[in-house]
């Protein structure tokens, strides 16, 4: 099985993501602040109860990360069969983890892409990958995707450094596949 360590900060949304949607934000008319004001105002148990529904935790997904990231990922994973663990702070989002299924498949992944969530240790977020893989024997290859260099040095091979500035890239996506290829 081939892994890909999927961080969501700094990978699946950029700078260049939040500048573009901050402007295209300021430019929207009164009318939207209005009706925002009266979704604000909503009482407070409409909003808890909404908070918690898959529905409203995907759309805050797709909301803070860049659906044009998304859609060369999901090419790449869905021609080649590879797998998805998330290893952000973003996997404890949905409480059931069959929904993390449901969300990648709704942002196009194939079904059964998502394979879990890496542990939570206090350290580097290299320990997580590395407690993951020993509970998991079939792991043939995997790429670590992160904004964030905190990993150990055996897994620095596998390791694919993205640029927060930019988030994903193809030239990240073409170095994907010739790591997870190599073995």
């Amino acid at each position: 099985m081939k892994v890909i360590f999927l961080d969501i900060d700094g990978v699946m949304n950029s700078e260049v993501f939040y500048v573009t949607r901050h402007n295209k934000q300021r430019i929207k008319t009164k009318f939207f602040s209005i009706v925002k004001f009266l979704f604000v105002h909503q009482s407070s148990q409409q909003i808890k109860k909404s908070h918690y529904k898959f529905r409203y935790l995907f759309k805050r997904l797709k909301e803070e990360t860049d659906p044009s990231i998304w859609k060369i990922l999901v090419s790449l994973v869905n021609e080649n069969d590879y797998k998805i663990c998330i290893s952000s702070s973003w996997k404890y989002l949905f409480k059931n983890l069959n929904d993390w299924d449901k969300a990648l498949t709704k942002l196009g992944f194939k079904r059964n892409t998502f394979i879990g969530i890496t542990p939570s240790i206090e350290g580097i977020r290299g320990e997580e990958i590395k407690a993951f893989c020993n509970r998991h024997d079939n792991i043939t290859s995997y790429v670590i995707l992160d904004d964030d260099k905190d990993m150990l040095s055996e897994q620095l091979s596998s390791f694919i450094y993205v640029d927060r500035y930019t988030g994903l890239t193809p030239s990240n996506i073409a170095n994907i596949k010739c790591l997870l290829e190599k073995q």
